[in-house]
């Protein structure tokens, strides 16, 4: 880009600096108009300057050069239509470039002088403010991108952009401009191309439309071109996020339309249906699905109908057996089987698998349609069909016969009080739950059986598993009992009355020939006794520490919780250490586990005593900050070379400064002057010190588990398949990149023979992948593109990543639940499983987890050989315990509620405003305390969250802060059940007794519930009541919560990569 243009772009860029600038004039003063703007309108102003010798009149009017005017006069001698308009256009985009002041005098002139019509509407006087600004801002503002209009100008494929303005947009002005355009754009000229490309510009940047807001052009612009592969290109031009920024269009206008007009006729009735509702209500199958029998498409091994057969026999059951030994296609033949027995007594059957993550919603149901997809019909279900509405997603669920979804969807179509959405367990024959052991207190399939486990209709239900668990045993020992116990309680809350695993002799010599069974090997590569690099960062971490030692000592006279021995940290200089261990030069004083925990731990308590003492407890906050830097780096130096520990934390640094982190911001405390001067001199100090550290970097490059790894790698065939299972998406990213720029690696394998696959709901993060990205990547390593894949956890459960013979666990350690899943990787024979150690405890853990792997086969073997009835004895009897222990925390809770009869006002901590009483705050999940009170939207806002945080699995959704009208937050807007619920923080209000005076409060809800109030857990009658609150007090609102809601879940499913951020962190 030339000098002159860099400065044309910089006067278009201008008003765009920083925020959008609110309440800003509409259209632009003649004398300083953009040099985009101006060349938008260059086919009229050309055509009304003097022709050829006559422009020299107007030399001292323009004060153009003779040689810049002798180059239009040129320009316009040539007399051939199209030679001439290329010309012309060349000539003044180069005057105009080169001179903005000229090409503004010019156009002054036009706009004063000249009759044409065009010239009455370059100012924009007349558009509409938000189409103006978003005109600044998407087509003037981007300094980067300086041409985007005379590229359009010039080059905009019409006739395509206007065929799919006719055929996908229904407001009529669109299609009005779009065959205005269509007409002028087909004269066959370049000069009546250039004309009709310039005017549909300005059309579409100033349209009315009737059912549009005027300052949606630009999305209505992209959505345009985005419909065929020729204008997709102009739309990946103007945005490279084009198609992110469409679906968030997309959802907005959804928001817009979704609020039903009367949410009373949507309520769904008390009673629901006693029996499944008929496929056929919902729509017709396609014409794929024949209904014919699909038995010739696969054949189970003897051990799999084994596997099978209890379910088949109609009951409850866990089908346990290891990885590869094909339980999905069990499950096929148990829900075909199922089905094919509810048509033969003509009764109407529906199947749902339930599967824990989004990609295994896409594998299994491909799984499924390939075996049995022509008998029945299969539909999926995760979340990532953004742009159906719920009734559309009703349908898709509901017409299917067999369904594969995650649970999250499940629940909320189930909790909705909204018939467009509602489907009831009465639906469904059976339930499969995929990867099972996951059926715990706190996970969604918990709650699925919850729901289950209460109905009086129940569905027959199957998981499927490769492990149990073993559950935790007390006092930390290994105790079969224990496990017993643990294995018992999962199948009590499954309903099963049996598990299922391969017993017959014949079966399990079958079963074990056709599975591989990796050999566990564990090998201890411990860190260099000396590092000087670690050494030096720790004792960076020993000077923080020192700096912050009087801050928490004065806050140990208002926080009691932190006694002496608890904020003391180990010391990197300290020869004694603590414990008596032998001391080592080289940050491992820094590196374990029970360091960091520690610091969690400080960090903590010292945020929650945010009353007293906010100066201190913020700069003891940003202390602990930079002690989480140095952890992780130290951290990675011990697996990788020195110099990418300093590239992570230089730019952890970097992001401290730049984020304006060390100013010291933090809701409504600021740092002191005195306090704010301390941490910018601590800061400054750490940064220096840091920087001196490079020197000992040489020495540290060389790691011995890095060695090893490579060693091992080189050890195997150029034909191997290998995965390598790390703990932080960074260190997988990281090790990818690095061991495909090592000679040995290339040598060996090839170039770019290593990949590296995360996990997709974390796409907002710089290490986080999409699901295409994803599946990309385990395709390429199952064809051999690729031999080497890093992972995390992610491929640990379910994914078919093919086989493959060698499994490493690069310092990376789970439960036994992951050793098991880990190890069913490797599925060819003669497959291995290695550990990388860094220290003895990390294959102690190893070591353990196989102890807990043998314990609980031995188990699940012991509950194998009890007659059938002595287990469902034990079974019952523990379903029995579970359901006491629910009856008497209910019965507690109802006598601690008769007991309290004092009910308190919930009042804004700011202004004093009351939105809500005790009586009226109910919990969801025992993690969201909720304002079921109609009236609590009142003189509230909802405000849109900018960084949703990940909250793995979870049944809710967060649709934006919620703010009282005097800016306090009072909690987060939550969709539940298709329900938008307010849900209250405990730090938002103060609480007082009706009539009473204020009471300040700074603890928690668990607190509140212990010493001032009962909470009951929410229930359907609480959601009814709420369902229309939200729409029926501002309509807005509620479409801003559902446009929020959409978003942030668009956020954990997105397709598309989302551009490179600065606030990460290392931790996974």
């Amino acid at each position: 880009m030339s000098e002159p243009e860099v400065e044309a772009a910089k006067v278009v860029a201008e008003p765009l600096a920083g925020e959008e600038i609110e309440d800003e004039k509409v259209g632009f003063d003649i004398d300083d108009l953009p040099l985009q703007h101006i060349l938008l309108f260059l086919p009229w102003i050309q055509s009304e300057l003097p022709k050829e010798r006559m422009l020299k009149l107007y030399d001292d009017l323009f004060e153009m050069t003779d040689e810049q005017a002798d180059e239009i006069i040129d320009s316009m001698a040539i007399k051939d239509g199209d030679e001439h308009v290329k010309d012309i256009f060349t000539a003044y985009h180069k005057l105009f470039r080169s001179d903005l002041k000229i090409a503004r005098r010019i156009s002054k002139w036009f706009i004063e002088k000249s009759g044409n019509p065009m010239a009455k509407r370059m100012l924009f006087n007349d558009i509409n403010p938000g189409a103006f600004k978003v005109y600044k801002k998407e087509f003037l503002g981007n300094p980067q991108k300086p041409d985007i209009v005379p590229k359009l100008a010039a080059n905009l494929p019409i006739i395509e952009i206007a065929d799919n303005l006719k055929k996908h947009v229904t407001d009529q002005k669109y299609k009005e401009i779009a065959q205005d355009a269509k007409e002028k754009y087909q004269k066959n000229s370049l000069a009546a191309m250039w004309y009709a490309r310039c005017e549909f510009l300005i059309n579409f940047i100033t349209i009315k439309p009737n059912t549009r807001k005027p300052e949606n052009w630009f999305y209505e612009f992209i959505m345009a071109c985005s419909h065929c592969p020729r204008t997709r290109a102009y739309a990946f031009y103007i945005d490279k996020e084009y198609q992110r920024r469409i679906e968030e269009y997309q959802i907005k206008l959804s928001a817009e339309s979704a609020a039903p007009a009367q949410f009373t006729a949507d309520l769904v009735s008390d009673e629901g249906p006693k029996d499944p509702r008929p496929q056929s209500e919902f729509g017709k199958k396609p014409s794929h699905v024949t209904g014919e029998s699909s038995l010739s498409n696969y054949c189970l091994y003897k051990y799999q109908e084994e596997l099978a057969g209890q379910a088949k026999d109609g009951k409850n059951c866990i089908i346990c057996a290891p990885t590869g030994s094909g339980k999905t296609l069990v499950a096929v033949d148990i829900i075909a089987d199922h089905l094919r027995k509810k048509r033969a007594l003509k009764q109407v059957g529906r199947a749902v698998l339930f599967v824990p993550t989004i990609p295994l919603v896409e594998q299994q149901s491909n799984y499924i349609n390939e075996k049995i997809g022509t008998e029945y019909y299969i539909t999926k279900m995760s979340g990532d069909e953004r742009t159906k509405s719920s009734h559309e997603r009703l349908v898709d669920i509901m017409a299917g016969d067999i369904i594969v979804m995650t649970p999250q969807i499940f629940i909320n179509m189930l909790l909705s009080p909204l018939k467009s959405q509602k489907i009831y367990l009465s639906d469904f024959t059976l339930m499969v739950f995929d990867e099972c052991h996951h059926c715990n207190e706190s996970h969604p399939y918990n709650v699925v059986m919850d729901n289950v486990r209460n109905a009086e209709i129940r569905p027959q239900i199957v998981g499927l598993t490769a492990s149990t668990g073993s559950g935790k045993s007390k006092g930390g020992k290994i105790n079969p009992e224990d496990t017993l116990n643990h294995i018992i309680a999962l199948c009590a809350r499954l309903l099963a009355v049996t598990i299922s695993s391969v017993k017959i002799k014949q079966n399990v010599e079958d079963l074990l020939s056709r599975i591989s069974q990796p050999v566990d090997d564990f090998i201890a590569v411990p860190s260099p006794p000396q590092d000087k690099f670690a050494h030096e960062i720790a004792l960076i971490s020993d000077f923080i520490e020192r700096d912050m030692e009087e801050d928490l000592k004065v806050l140990q006279t208002v926080i009691l919780s932190l006694s002496n021995d608890q904020i003391k940290l180990p010391k990197e200089e300290d020869p004694t250490r603590q414990g008596g261990s032998i001391y080592l030069p080289n940050g491992s004083s820094k590196t374990s586990v029970a360091y960091y925990s520690k610091m969690a731990w400080i960090k903590s308590e010292v945020g929650k005593h945010f009353k007293d003492m906010k100066d201190r407890r913020l700069y003891v906050k940003k202390c602990l900050d930079l002690l989480d830097m140095l952890y992780f780096a130290l951290k990675y130096n011990e697996l990788f070379p020195a110099e990418l520990a300093m590239n992570y934390l230089e730019s952890r640094l970097d992001q401290f400064a730049d984020e304006d982190l060390y100013v010291g911001r933090e809701s409504n405390c600021v740092l002191s002057p005195e306090k704010l001067a301390s941490l910018r001199e601590l800061f400054d100090n750490v940064r220096a010190q840091v920087n001196d550290t490079k020197e000992f970097m040489e020495g540290s490059e060389s790691k011995p588990i890095l060695t090893k790894l490579i060693e091992i790698l080189q050890a195997e065939s150029e034909t191997s398949r290998i995965i390598i299972f790390v703990d932080m998406r960074k260190v997988g990213s990281d090790l990818s990149k690095y061991l495909n720029k090592r000679s040995e690696i290339i040598n060996k394998f090839g170039h770019e023979k290593v990949g590296y696959i995360a996990s997709t709901n974390q796409a907002s993060s710089r290490w986080g992948q999409t699901q295409a990205d994803q599946q990309m990547m385990l395709q390429k390593f199952k064809d051999g593109s690729i031999n080497v894949l890093v992972a995390t956890s992610v491929a640990e459960e379910g994914l078919d990543v093919a086989a493959c013979n060698l499994v490493l666990k690069y310092n990376s350690v789970g439960a036994e639940k992951s050793l098991i899943q880990r190890k069913g990787r490797a599925r060819a024979k003669g497959s291995k499983a290695i550990l990388l150690a860094l220290e003895e405890k990390t294959m102690r853990r190893e070591f353990e987890n196989v102890r807990k792997e043998v314990l609980m086969n031995i188990c699940i073997q012991a509950l194998q050989v009890m007659s059938e009835h002595e287990l469902t004895r034990r079974i019952k009897e523990k379903f029995d315990e579970m359901k006491t222990i629910a009856v008497e925390n209910k019965r507690r809770e109802q006598d601690l509620k008769r007991s309290r009869t004092t009910i308190y006002e919930l009042c804004c901590k700011e202004c004093s405003q009351v939105f809500c009483r005790s009586d009226e705050i109910f919990s969801l999940n025992n993690n969201e305390y909720i304002c079921c009170n109609r009236d609590c939207w009142y003189n509230t806002k909802i405000k849109r969250r900018t960084a949703l945080k990940e909250r793995g699995q979870t049944v809710t959704i967060q649709c934006g802060e919620w703010l009282c009208h005097c800016g306090q937050k009072r909690g987060n807007v939550i969709k539940y059940g298709g329900t938008y619920l307010p849900a209250t923080a405990s730090a938002s209000f103060n609480i007082k007794v009706i009539n009473g005076t204020e009471e300040h409060i700074t603890k928690s809800w668990d607190w509140l519930k212990q010493y001032k109030f009962n909470v009951s857990p929410i229930t359907t009658k609480e959601l009814h009541e709420m369902a229309a609150s939200l729409f029926n007090y501002n309509q807005d609102m509620y479409k801003e919560a559902e446009e929020n809601g959409n978003i942030a879940a668009l956020e954990a499913l997105r397709e598309d990569k989302k551009p490179y951020r600065k606030n990460y962190n290392l931790k996974d």
